[in-house]
């Protein structure tokens, strides 16, 4: 009995951790990158920025998503931004993600960029050889960086 009861308490704090805002679904080839405009056809590359209320926005690239970003001023209150996690496809926050720049992997920008729930994830991924870390700045600007965050 308290194992589920546990479990709904472990859901209810995550949406309140990050705004109550989750991931929406995607599927491959349906919709537009909202910056390059590009369809997005790889979801393992895809990222999402979700707001209280509004519709979400996609990218197809990480570098996409790091561009929008950083045009936007102030962010939107109770947003979250979300990457795909590359070796399992889950969405995961971007503030908790290791990313990588891994040059044998092809993205749909050129950017090589890769999002992996921890180091341990992206090292036990089979496509991933010779990883640079990168900075998680590089991809979410500062005033983006508490938007979202596990608490």
């Amino acid at each position: 009995m308290t194992r589920p009861i546990l479990f709904v308490a472990l859901l209810v704090s995550y949406a309140c951790a990050i705004g109550g805002s989750r991931p929406a679904s995607l599927a491959a080839g349906q919709h537009d990158c909202d910056y390059c405009r590009r369809n997005i056809s790889e979801l393992a590359f895809a990222s999402q920025v979700v707001g209280a209320g509004e519709s979400p926005l996609f990218f197809d690239d990480l570098t996409c998503l790091g561009s929008y970003l950083a045009s936007v001023a102030t962010p939107p209150e109770k947003a979250a931004v979300f990457v795909t996690e590359h070796l399992t496809g889950r969405w995961i926050p971007a503030n908790a993600a290791v990313f990588s720049r891994v040059m044998n992997v092809r993205t749909p920008m050129g950017s090589h960029l890769l999002a992996h729930e921890s180091a341990a994830s992206r090292d036990s991924d089979p496509l991933v050889a010779l990883p640079v870390s990168v900075e998680s700045t590089e991809v979410i600007p500062a005033q983006w960086r508490t938007i979202g965050a596990p608490q």
